[in-house]
């Protein structure tokens, strides 16, 4: 079950800078949770939405399917620094 979370999170580090990944899988094996990413500042929610669902299109139907809500925030909207010390 962890293997499509496994999946979620890579799909979504691909699309979203800085994303820090607050998803969990239910004991059902669902997916979902929070997501974190400066890319999402300035976007509404449904905005957010669609570039959600544009990250995680081609995975197989069987596994979109165990892909529950998953909200996405600004750092500021969660309070965390995501800044990355060089």
């Amino acid at each position: 079950m962890e293997e499509l979370q496994g999946k979620v999170v890579s799909r979504l580090r691909t699309e979203f800078d800085g994303l820090v990944d607050g998803l969990e899988t239910t004991r059902t094996g669902r997916v979902m949770g929070a997501v974190v990413s400066p890319d999402f500042d300035g976007l509404d929610d449904k905005t957010r939405q669609d570039r959600i669902k544009q990250a995680l299109k081609g995975l197989p139907p069987e596994d979109e399917l165990r892909v529950g809500p998953i909200v996405a925030l600004t750092p500021a909207e969660a309070e965390i620094d995501v800044s990355v010390d060089e």
